[in-house]
């Protein structure tokens, strides 16, 4: 292709990457160890607590007190961690009995040491049924970890692959033979309804002698994640460090993840229903370090450092998003592809399409490329800046009236409040304000008991408020608000979340029913399930966004702000995406799933003179359960509608639309945030070529030739360009 930029803007080696890489996790890994000498000196004197202990969230540790809900292992079930004794039955018990639907169902911690286990880790309920909320925590990656014994049995055949770890699914429907129609839950606890399932901050060791091992098999469906945990193969056999190939994996994210070994690093299945992966390391693997079959699947951040190829992306269901990666290998492609500033061999290291961008009017044919920012996280501080919510006289009852108890933790001045695992009534709105910035739930549940507040749909009114306060960011962490909150509770004129101010506001796998952003401030949503989200200003960032509810406005209004989506599934026919006033919205990932009929006029995207680059798939599995119009848009006044016969087709009754695209132009930026548009200059930066710079400022990448005419006193080969050139972007007649 004419404009072939030559210039890799990369580290000298693979070894050179990964001395950078550890260089980094080896700061963060020093800055724990001081944060955990000093929590646990300030934890003795501030509470004394026997039952105290220590968790890592991120990378830094936090003393959890014995009344968090948080089960210990070592304390509560007498495992021991010592790398020689069998804790397998130990873990399992644990694990079993942490509860169950529909009640809270309390996490399972592992203290630092190596927890020997011959058999998988999982969780079943005191009958022998697979269930989900498998909430499985450890002191960190690299001080908790799992490691199967060498040569365990039953761990030996690669055509029967079996995994150390495992989630699985709930099945509501009841018994055999209604749970096992089109999956096998009996026998793998395969499904659709894999709740809340969670693993943190450990690692998973598969020994030596176990060709058959799977690190992880994980399946998680709404809300569920896999975080800062690490995968390897003591002798660097193995089916998979990561599988989710079960039916049916997702919506979940997978963050922080680094996988040394087996056969495939990441293995990923199933045309249903969207997964997330951001922050992953693989290396060393023996076919491919990620191998996606027909899944929607979003990945970000990865490196691959391997031999076999970086990528396998099989099959015409697939849509495989890449940002940000770097791969030593090549990319294996045979579905639909699209990345941006990726780098690997033989690959464009700018924006990639593998099939045609859909447009309705016209427009650059690239995506906006909006500014990424990364979800922050930071320590939650020393046991003596927590205040217990039941230390104010609330209780873990969904009967009574918890707001004032609740408000009066949040206004003590204390940096973290915490709730103790359970089910909490609330009836009036909860003030986010003053010097608190973490709020942490434990998966706690927030219900609204009778005489509650919200009884008038013409009256909407918050249930948390996120105000002006003296700390400059907020968190909220696992929470989620009862599934009848909106029906028998008929909290109908409920807001679960509105954001009123210019602080920072993070929420971290946390289930909500709607949220308002209003503030200016930016706003970082990581795995949520189920709100509708209005965005009036500032800036969103969304990682796994999952909504499971019809209505009569769009899932997602972005009425002025920047937003970035990145995993979007929905279920039920509805509007999606709206954007009005000239919003930007960037989506990649998107699974749109109505499941029901859905009326021949009802579009699945609006776009009313707004900036919008979308990627999604439509599912359907029967006629009539898909959407006629895939994209709305309106421009002057003029509206057009993308329909499903204008895009490829995913078999049976879907559709896939690779990338959609709309934009003035000028609020475009490429690497570095340079601006491009006929009439001015560019700069080069890496990965750019003619072709990709013509694409970018007339809309066609057969236009190089004016750019190469309009500066040939520059351009010797058209190509070959370099970082740094600045070049004249001439206007058309």
């Amino acid at each position: 292709m004419p404009g072939t930029q030559q210039y890799h803007d990369r580290p000298e080696s693979p070894v050179a990457r990964l001395r950078v890489h550890a260089h980094r996790w080896l700061v963060l890994v020093a800055a724990c160890a001081v944060l955990v000498v000093a929590g646990a000196g300030t934890a003795q004197a501030a509470r004394v607590d026997p039952g105290a202990f220590v968790q890592a969230l991120g990378v830094y540790e936090v003393v959890y007190p014995k009344d968090s809900g948080v089960i210990n292992v070592r304390i509560d079930y007498g495992a021991k961690g010592d790398g020689v004794t069998d804790d397998t039955q130990a873990i399992r018990q644990a694990l079993t009995e942490a509860g169950d639907h529909p009640f809270p169902v309390k996490p399972v911690f592992l203290p630092a040491g190596t927890y020997l286990v011959s058999d998988t880790i999982l969780r079943k309920n005191n009958v022998g049924r697979f269930v989900g909320d498998m909430i499985l925590y450890g002191q960190g990656e690299g001080k908790t970890t799992i490691k199967l014994m060498d040569d365990a049995p039953s761990f030996g055949d690669p055509s029967k692959p079996k995994a150390v770890v495992l989630t699985a699914s709930y099945c509501f429907a009841g018994e055999a033979p209604n749970c096992d129609k089109n999956r096998d839950w009996s026998g793998r606890g395969e499904g659709n309804e894999a709740f809340r399932n969670y693993v943190r901050d450990l690692t998973v060791d598969t020994g030596s002698g176990n060709p058959g091992a799977i690190g992880i098999d994980f399946l998680a469906n709404n809300m569920g994640s896999i975080r800062r945990v690490s995968v390897r193969s003591g002798d660097g056999q193995g089916v998979a460090g990561l599988s989710m190939v079960r039916k049916w994996p997702g919506p979940a994210i997978v963050k922080d993840v680094h996988v040394q070994g087996f056969d495939y690093g990441v293995d990923v299945s199933h045309s249903t229903y969207g997964m997330v992966i951001e922050n992953l390391t693989v290396e060393g693997q023996n076919k491919a370090g990620l191998r996606n079959n027909k899944h929607v699947l979003s990945v970000r951040h990865m490196i691959s450092t391997n031999t076999v190829p970086a990528i396998q992306n099989l099959g015409t269901f697939a849509l495989l998003t890449i940002l940000d990666s770097e791969f030593d290998s090549p990319i294996e492609n045979s579905g639909h592809l699209f990345t941006r500033n990726v780098s690997a061999p033989g690959h464009e290291s700018g924006e990639y399409h593998s099939h045609p961008v859909s447009t309705l009017f016209p427009s650059l044919e690239i995506s906006l490329d909006l500014p990424i920012k990364e979800t922050p996280m930071e320590p939650l501080g020393p046991p003596s800046t927590w205040v217990n919510v039941q230390d104010f006289g609330a209780a873990a009852s969904k009967s009574i009236d918890n707001t004032p108890a609740i408000q009066e933790a949040i206004d003590s001045g204390a940096s973290t409040i915490y709730f103790p695992t359970g089910m909490y009534g609330v009836k009036g709105t909860i003030h986010v304000r003053g010097n608190v910035r973490h709020l942490v739930g434990l998966g706690s549940v927030l219900v609204a008991p009778p005489g509650h507040m919200w009884a008038d749909a013409n009256n909407k009114r918050p249930v948390w408020l996120v105000e002006d306060g003296t700390s400059d960011t907020v968190w909220i962490h696992d929470f989620h608000f009862n599934t009848k909150w909106f029906t028998s509770a008929k909290a109908v004129g409920a807001i679960t979340f509105v954001v009123e101010t210019d602080r920072t506001f993070v929420m971290v796998d946390t289930r909500a029913g709607s949220m308002d952003l209003s503030g200016g401030g930016d706003v970082f949503i990581d795995s949520v399930c189920c709100p509708t989200i209005e965005a009036n200003s500032g800036n969103l960032w969304i990682r796994q966004y999952n909504v499971e509810r019809a209505g009569a406005v769009a899932s997602l209004v972005n009425n002025g702000a920047n937003v970035w989506v990145f995993g979007l599934k929905t279920e039920q026919a509805q509007t999606v995406v709206e954007g009005n006033n000239g919003s930007k919205t960037e989506i990649f990932g998107g699974l749109f799933y109505p499941v029901r009929d859905v009326p021949s006029t009802l579009p699945a995207v609006v776009n009313n003179e707004s900036n919008l680059s979308i990627s999604f798939s439509a599912v359907s599995y029967a006629a009539g359960k898909n959407y006629n119009i895939l994209v709305r848009e309106t421009r002057d006044g003029i509206t057009r509608n993308l329909k499903d016969s204008d895009v490829p087709p995913r078999p049976g009754f879907s559709s896939i639309v690779p990338l959609f695209a709309w934009s003035d132009g000028i609020q475009l930026r490429i690497h570095g945030h340079v601006e491009i548009r006929p009439g001015t200059v560019v700069v080069v930066q890496p990965g750019d070529s003619l072709w990709r710079l013509a694409r970018r400022a007339y809309g066609a990448g057969i236009q190089y030739t004016m750019i190469f005419e309009a500066n040939r006193d520059k351009i010797r080969d058209p190509d070959l360009i370099y970082p740094g050139q600045v070049f004249t972007l001439p206007v058309t007649d």
